[in-house]
C-alpha cells in the first residue's frame, strides 16, 4: 500500500464559529483503546452551559452526522435550544476522531484508527472527564449518529446513559438478504428514488407560487429530476460530492461527459446541486414555519428552472445565492469516507463490497464516488486486512429508553430503517414517531399547548421507608436565570445568579462614556420555573465597565405557585404527607410515608413541577407556536418514560396532529422478561 498523508482540509473541515463562551477541552486518549501499548491523541470536546446555571443540571451528549461533521461552540444544532432557551441542562460536543480538532497523524496508516468501535471508548472518556461516575441523563444522535449512539448505550448499558433519542436512523441490514446484492441496492435505491420524486411533486401541486404550472410541466420537470439524480448516482455517487468539487468537475469536463448540462451543453451551475441537496433535508410538510416555506420554494423553483429552462418566464429568474440550512455544519472528508466504507453502512459499497468474490475493499471505496468521480480521495484511504461487517443495530441490542423520530420524507432513512431499531435493536422501553412529509433535516410543525403541565421534573428519591414511618427526603432544583426585561437601555444586563436567601447577582455592562447611577432598578427574571421581579438599590455603574449588582429576589418558587405531581410509576405504598418547603437557592424537601405494613424502597424518578398560577408560568412546553421537535426532546429527558408515552400531558396528543404514533409505546412484558440487564464495562 502507497503511503499517503491527509492535507488539511481533508483532515479537519474546520469552517467558521459563531463564537460565544463554553467549556473546551482536550483529553488523551488511546488510538486503540484495546491495545495497552497505543499511541494517544487529542480528543476535543466542549461543553455549552447557560450562565449562571446551578442545582440540579442535567447533561446531555450530542452525536452529529457524517461521521465528521463538525459543531462548533454555539453553532445552529438540533439541542442548542437547551442554551437558547435557558433550560437547566449543559450539552457535550465532540469531534470525531480524525476530524476537526481531535486530529490523529495525517499518514492513512492511521486510518485504521477511523472506527465507530473506538470513537465508543471515546465518548465514556469524555462521560468520566465531564460527570465522573455520574451517567449521561441523555444522548441525542443525528443520522451517523444514531450509529455511534445504539453502539454506546450496547457497550455500557442504562447505568451509563438513561434515555436515548435517534433521529434519522441508519441501518443497512437489508443487505443480508440472501437475495444478490445488486438486486437490493436497486430496491434500496428505488426507494430512496420514490421519496425524491414525492418530495418535489407534492411541493409543486401544493404551493401557490407553482399553481400556474400545468400538469405537463410538472411531469416534465420529475421526468427530468430522476434522470438527473439516475446519471449523479451512477457517476458522481452523490450530489454534495458534485456540489463540494463542482470547480474542478467543471474544469476537467466531468459534468459534460456525464451529461449534467443544459440544452445549450453548459453544465448545471453549483447552486442547482446545492438545493438537490438541500431537498432531502427540506420535506413538504405543511405547517412549518415563513423561512422553512421559503427554502423550500427556493429548492423547487431552482430545480424546476434549471431543469425545464422556459419555466423561468412563469416561475421567474432563479436567486443567485446559495441559500444557507439552518442546521449545515462542517464536514471531514477523511472521516466521511473511512467510516462510511470500513464501518458498513455506504450502501454502494456494500453493494461493490458483497457483489465480489475477492472482496475487495479498494474497488468498493472507488464505487461510493461513482463512475466519474475524483477518487483521489478514496485512492488514500488506508486499507487493513479487517473484513467489513455490514451495520445492522441489531447486533448491538440494548435496554436504554429510546425514543427514535423519523420522517417519511427523508430518503437518508428509508426502507425500513427506522423500524429495524424498533423492533430488533431495542428490548427495553421504545417510542417510534413517524412524521409525515418531514425530511433529513427534521423540521417539524409547531405546535400550541396552553396548560402549563411541564415547567421541568425533579429527580426525587424517598430510599427505604419502614412500615408505617414516614421521613423528610431533600433533592435539588434547577436555578437557572436570566433577564427578560429591564428599564434602562443604556445598560445591560447578562449573567444571573441566584444565592441564599434569595439575593440574586446580576452582571452589568455600561458601555456608555459617562457613569449610570440610579436609586432603584427593577429587573423581570426568568428563572427554571417562573417569572418574578427583582429589586436592586443604589446602583452605580462606572462608565465603560463591567459590574456585579447584588439585589432581592420576590417569592420565586413560592409553594402556591407550583405543584410537583407524582409519577405514574412510584411504588405503591409511598404518599406524600406535606406541601414542598424551598431552602434557597436550590434546595427542596417534602415528607414521604409508607402506609404498608413493610418497608418499601422508593426509587429516584422525575415528579413533574408546574406552576399553578399561569402568569407565573415560564415552561418551555408552553405556548403558541412551540417547536415541537425542542418539546419533544425535552419532555423525553425529563419524564419518567411511563409519563412521556402515556400521555399524562398534552404534548403527545398535539404531537398526534402532525405525526404517526402507536397504539403501544412501551415494550410488552413478556419481552422484557426475556431481557437480560446490560453488563456495565467500567
Amino acid at each position: 500500500m502507497a503511503s499517503k498523508i491527509w492535507n488539511a482540509k481533508e483532515r479537519t473541515g474546520l469552517g467558521t464559529s459563531n463564537g460565544g463562551e463554553s467549556v473546551e477541552r482536550f483529553l488523551s486518549v488511546p488510538l486503540d483503546p484495546f491495545d495497552e501499548k497505543s499511541e494517544f491523541f487529542d480528543l476535543y470536546y466542549f461543553v455549552n452551559q447557560t450562565p449562571g446555571a446551578g442545582g440540579a443540571i442535567k447533561t446531555v451528549l450530542f452525536c452529529s452526522g457524517g461521521p465528521g461533521e463538525l459543531v462548533q461552540p454555539f453553532d445552529d444544532n438540533f439541542v442548542e435550544f437547551f442554551l437558547a432557551r435557558k433550560t437547566a441542562y449543559q450539552v457535550v460536543h465532540f469531534h470525531l476522531r480524525g476530524s476537526g480538532f481531535s486530529q490523529i497523524p495525517p499518514s492513512n496508516a492511521y486510518d485504521k484508527y477511523l472506527r465507530t468501535a473506538y470513537a465508543v471508548k471515546d465518548i465514556e472518556l469524555i462521560r468520566q472527564d465531564v460527570l465522573g461516575n455520574q451517567p449521561w441523563d441523555g444522548i441525542v444522535g443525528y443520522s451517523y449518529g444514531t450509529i455511534l449512539a445504539q453502539q454506546y448505550a450496547h457497550e455500557y448499558g442504562k447505568k451509563r446513559v438513561q434515555k436515548l433519542i435517534l433521529m434519522g436512523p441508519i441501518s443497512m441490514h437489508v443487505f443480508k438478504s440472501r437475495r444478490t446484492p445488486a438486486t437490493i441496492f436497486d430496491e434500496y435505491q428505488q426507494k430512496v428514488t420514490e421519496i425524491r420524486e414525492t418530495v418535489l411533486r407534492t411541493i409543486l401541486d401544493t404551493d401557490e407560487m407553482f399553481s400556474t404550472l400545468t400538469d405537463s410541466d410538472k411531469s416534465s420537470v420529475i421526468a427530468k429530476f430522476t434522470d438527473v439524480y439516475a446519471i449523479i448516482d451512477r457517476y458522481f455517487g452523490s450530489e454534495r460530492f458534485i456540489a463540494e468539487n463542482h470547480q474542478n468537475l467543471k474544469q476537467h469536463r466531468k459534468l459534460t461527459e456525464a451529461g449534467l448540462v443544459d440544452s445549450k451543453k453548459r453544465p448545471y451551475k453549483r447552486l442547482f446541486f446545492n438545493q438537490l441537496r438541500e431537498l432531502r433535508n427540506l420535506g413538504w410538510r405543511h405547517g412549518v414555519d415563513v423561512t422553512q416555506k421559503e427554502q423550500r420554494r427556493e429548492v423547487a423553483k431552482t430545480i424546476a428552472v434549471t431543469l425545464i429552462p422556459r419555466l423561468e418566464k412563469i416561475l421567474g429568474s432563479v436567486t443567485p445565492r446559495d441559500l444557507v440550512p439552518r442546521f449545515k455544519p462542517d464536514r471531514c472528508d477523511r472521516t466521511v469516507y473511512v467510516m462510511r466504507g470500513l464501518d458498513g453502512f455506504h450502501p454502494r459499497f456494500l453493494k461493490e463490497y458483497l457483489s465480489a468474490k475477492s472482496r475487495d475493499v479498494r474497488q468498493a471505496l472507488k464505487a461510493m464516488t461513482g463512475e466519474l468521480g475524483m477518487n483521489h480521495i478514496v485512492d488514500q484511504i488506508g486499507i487493513t486486512r479487517e473484513k467489513v461487517k455490514i451495520w445492522d443495530p441489531a447486533d448491538y441490542k440494548h435496554a436504554v429508553p429510546t425514543l427514535i423520530l423519523k420522517g417519511k420524507a427523508d430518503p437518508v432513512s428509508a426502507n425500513g430503517q427506522a423500524e429495524r431499531y424498533r423492533d430488533h435493536a431495542l428490548t427495553g422501553q421504545k417510542l417510534l414517531i413517524e412524521f409525515d412529509g418531514v425530511g433529513h433535516g427534521f423540521n417539524l410543525p409547531p405546535i400550541t399547548i396552553l396548560d402549563p403541565f411541564l415547567a421541568g421534573t425533579v429527580s426525587i428519591k424517598p430510599g427505604r421507608i419502614s412500615p408505617g414511618h414516614s421521613k423528610e427526603v431533600f433533592w435539588k432544583i434547577p436555578t437557572t436565570a436570566s433577564i427578560v426585561t429591564s428599564q434602562i437601555p443604556t445598560l445591560k444586563f447578562a449573567k444571573v445568579i441566584i444565592g441564599k436567601q434569595l439575593n440574586i447577582w446580576v452582571e452589568m455592562f455600561n458601555d456608555s462614556p459617562t457613569e449610570i447611577s440610579r436609586p432603584v432598578i427593577n429587573l423581570t427574571i426568568q428563572h427554571s420555573m417562573i417569572k418574578e421581579k427583582a429589586t436592586f438599590r443604589d446602583i452605580v455603574a462606572p462608565p465603560q465597565s463591567v459590574t456585579w449588582i447584588k439585589g432581592e429576589l420576590g417569592e420565586v418558587l413560592n409553594h402556591r405557585w407550583y405543584e410537583v405531581i407524582r409519577p405514574s410509576a412510584i411504588e405503591t405504598g409511598i404518599s406524600r404527607l406535606s406541601s414542598i418547603t424551598y431552602y434557597p437557592p436550590d434546595e427542596v424537601s417534602a415528607r414521604f410515608r409508607n402506609r404498608l405494613r413493610k418497608s418499601v424502597f422508593g426509587k429516584r424518578r422525575s415528579w413533574i413541577w408546574r406552576p399553578t398560577d399561569a402568569p407565573h408560568a415560564a415552561g418551555i412546553c408552553q405556548g403558541r407556536n412551540l417547536p415541537s421537535r425542542d418539546c419533544l426532546l425535552f419532555a423525553f429527558f425529563e419524564l419518567d418514560f411511563e409519563d412521556f408515552s402515556q400521555q399524562r400531558s398534552p404534548l403527545l396528543r398535539e404531537i398526534k396532529k402532525i405525526a404517526t404514533l402507536p397504539t403501544v409505546f412501551t415494550t410488552p412484558r413478556s419481552e422484557h422478561s426475556k431481557t437480560k440487564a446490560s453488563k456495565t464495562k467500567t
